[in-house]
């Protein structure tokens, strides 16, 4: 029932810290890699709220990452201060050398300096159990993981979200693709309150049956954008607001897209390199469609 207070525990040389305790607050926090528990590194639990005023960071001499538990915490994970090398902004990594970890968090809120946050999970998975910025909205949001698993609405207010699947093995958009894809439903799209979102991959992204009921809390832009393919199958998809689409090799639109308020920018050479596919095709009795401009490039 004690409270405790960590600023600039460089723990590196620990191989894990399990912390239970009333409430907490951590300011710059390295810890290892957890081998000794189950390789989960960080695992905090606690009855009332934990504070971040720093970067939580992973990793122990060998470059391997223990996982990130904050999502046995009751109350809430509140935004306070940025790290060392940003004051604006809270890093939260297991991105190493060695091998990644997983992150997994509770309930966050911003502690009223619209602090920006970062996760990194490298090839890892990245968790969220509850929503992010529900009652004061955090600054902008970045992510980077194998996949993402959302557990409630995610609020940025005017800042925008970025997330990057980063394993290269592609992202499904509205109806899941399963296996190891990233997979962001139809229904999860609604979680994403913010100006812009961008959704990027190594891999193919695959759009089936977005609606622009789930994308209407996003107030500008959404950006697909993969260095792959990018393809448009099974079900017609429309976005409430603008959509931009960006693929370096192919865009393959095999059902009806349109923006229904927005511009809708596609183009198939976005790197403007030679590829294999430097391409928009477009199925016959295929229907694009914008409430603002519409332009084609490849």
């Amino acid at each position: 029932s004690a409270n405790t207070v960590l600023t600039n525990a460089v723990l590196s040389s620990l191989d894990h810290l399990v912390l239970t305790a009333n409430i907490a607050t951590l300011g710059d926090t390295s810890v290892g890699d957890g081998a000794g528990n189950t390789n989960v590194g960080l695992d905090i639990n606690l009855d009332g709220d934990l504070t971040l005023a720093g970067d939580i960071t992973m990793g122990d001499t060998s470059n391997n990452a223990g996982a990130i538990a904050f999502d046995g915490v009751d109350g809430d994970i509140i935004l306070s201060s940025g790290g060392a090398s940003d004051a604006s902004t809270i890093t939260i990594s297991t991105d190493v050398s060695g091998t990644d970890a997983a992150i997994s968090l509770g309930k966050i809120e911003d502690g009223g300096s619209d602090i920006a946050l970062t996760i990194d999970a490298g090839s890892a998975n990245f968790t969220t159990t509850s929503t992010i910025g529900a009652s004061d909205t955090i600054g902008t949001l970045t992510i980077s993981a194998a996949d993402v698993i959302l557990g409630g609405n995610i609020k940025v207010g005017s800042n925008n979200i970025s997330i990057t699947e980063t394993d290269a093995h592609g992202i499904g958009l509205g109806a899941a693709l399963g296996g190891t894809a990233m997979d962001i439903t139809d229904a999860e799209l609604a979680y994403l309150y913010a100006q812009d979102v961008t959704l990027a991959s190594a891999g193919k992204i695959t759009v089936n049956g977005v609606t622009a009921g789930n994308t209407g809390t996003i107030s500008g832009t959404t950006t697909l954008s993969s260095t792959g393919e990018i393809e448009f199958s099974t079900a017609a998809s429309v976005f409430d607001n603008a959509l931009s689409v960006s693929s370096d090799d192919l865009v393959d639109i095999d059902q009806d897209v349109s923006s229904a308020t927005g511009n809708l920018s596609i183009n198939g050479d976005a790197d403007t390199d030679s590829d294999s596919n430097d391409q928009i095709t477009i199925a016959t009795g295929v229907t694009l469609a914008a409430g603002g401009s519409l332009s084609l490039d490849a």
